[in-house]
C-alpha cells in the first residue's frame, strides 16, 4: 500500500533546480535514507514532503490518515521552558496518554527530570527533547 506518492515534483531556489520531475513512492514498511553532498535538496525534499514547502511544479499526496512531521537540523531551544513544557508545546489539551507516552519516551532515552530547564540540557539531551516533541 501506497503511504506517499510523489509526482513529477520540481523545485527551484534562484536559478538552481535542486530537482526537477521527480517521482516516486514510499510503500508500507520500507525504510529510505536521503544521501547527498550539502545543498543538493535532501533537507528541502523533506520539507516538501512533511509540507512545510511547496514544490514549484508537481504534486505530494499522502495516504489518509498519515501524519508527516518533521525534525528540523537546528531547532531553536527555549531556554527558558522545561523539557516537559517544550515537548508538549501548544498540545496542553491532548489527552493523558499522550502526555505518558511523552514522558515515557523521554524517560527511556535518559531525560528523567521532566521540569529541568532547557538551558540545563547538553546539546545532546535537547536534541533527543527536540526528537521526542517531533515524535509526539
Amino acid at each position: 500500500m501506497n503511504l506517499i506518492n510523489i509526482e513529477n515534483v520540481t523545485k527551484s531556489y534562484t536559478e538552481r533546480k535542486l530537482f526537477e520531475d521527480a517521482s516516486f513512492s514510499l510503500q508500507e514498511g520500507e525504510k529510505v535514507g536521503v544521501i547527498g553532498i550539502n545543498g543538493t535538496g535532501k533537507t528541502t525534499l523533506l520539507r516538501v514532503l512533511a509540507g512545510l514547502e511547496q514544490p514549484d511544479e508537481g504534486q505530494v499526496i499522502t495516504q489518509n490518515g498519515i501524519r508527516i512531521a518533521y525534525l528540523q537540523q537546528n531547532p531553536a531551544f527555549p531556554e527558558e521552558k522545561t523539557v516537559l513544557s517544550y515537548v508538549t508545546d501548544g498540545m496542553w489539551d491532548m489527552d493523558w496518554t499522550l502526555q505518558s507516552e511523552a514522558k515515557s519516551m523521554l524517560n527511556q532515552l535518559g531525560i528523567v527530570d521532566h521540569e529541568q530547564p532547557l538551558a540545563e540540557l547538553s546539546g545532546g539531551q535537547r536534541r533527543k527533547a527536540a526528537l521526542v516533541r517531533t515524535l509526539v
